[in-house]
């Protein structure tokens, strides 16, 4: 009897192993997708063009851009993750679960910013494999960590390690100027000499 129950329970342990469902693990692929960084005027959707100057006032588009070649073995719930410089403003980006999609309009994941740090996930449209996707964000530059009227390089990770990106921020013209910022309406009869005192 005892034989019998041995042999029932290394049956089942054996039947167990052959059909336990496997643990698929989700794994981050950080650096095998941005292929490059651009500042562009607008989002790429728009057509927005590569600027190399900008004044240190105005927004900009931080545009990441990469591709997931089928080889690379992506799977849905993969997840890829990068920082943001310092040099960019990044506390005024929150968002969160973004569509990423190819310019066909596929979407293959979701993308979050918080505190500098881009998070991807990815679901399993990325196993057709991604040829070339954009990921744009809306930003400005961090006074604190750039040098107005010079050439700024800011590091960028990408896959093929740190690329240095230049661009000049030139200092913004909010707030002077020529021209006249007061104006008086009123009829003039030829020879007034009018006065008016500002105080």
């Amino acid at each position: 009897m005892k034989k019998i129950k041995r042999s029932i329970v290394l049956a089942l342990v054996i039947i167990a192993a052959f059909f336990q469902n496997p643990v698929v693990f989700a794994k981050n692929i950080t650096s095998s997708i941005v292929t490059d960084v651009n500042f562009k005027a607008d989002t790429t959707a728009n057509g927005g063009q590569i600027i190399t100057e900008i004044d240190s006032s105005k927004k900009f588009i931080l545009s990441y851009e990469f591709s997931i070649p089928k080889e690379l073995i992506v799977l849905g719930g993969d997840r890829a993750s990068f920082s943001v410089p310092p040099e960019i403003r990044y506390n005024n980006i929150d968002m969160t679960d973004v569509p990423l999609k190819t310019s066909d309009g596929l979407i293959f994941g979701t993308a979050s910013i918080k505190n500098g740090q881009v998070e991807i996930t990815f679901n399993t449209n990325v196993e057709q494999g991604i040829s070339m996707a954009y990921f744009d964000i809306w930003a400005n530059f961090n006074a604190n960590n750039i040098t107005i009227d010079e050439m700024n390089v800011i590091p960028f990770e990408t896959i093929n390690g740190t690329v240095e990106k230049e661009i000049l921020i030139t200092q913004s013209n909010t707030g002077s100027g020529s021209g006249a910022w007061i104006t008086k309406n009123g009829k003039y009869e030829g020879k007034q000499d009018p006065k008016d005192t500002l105080t």
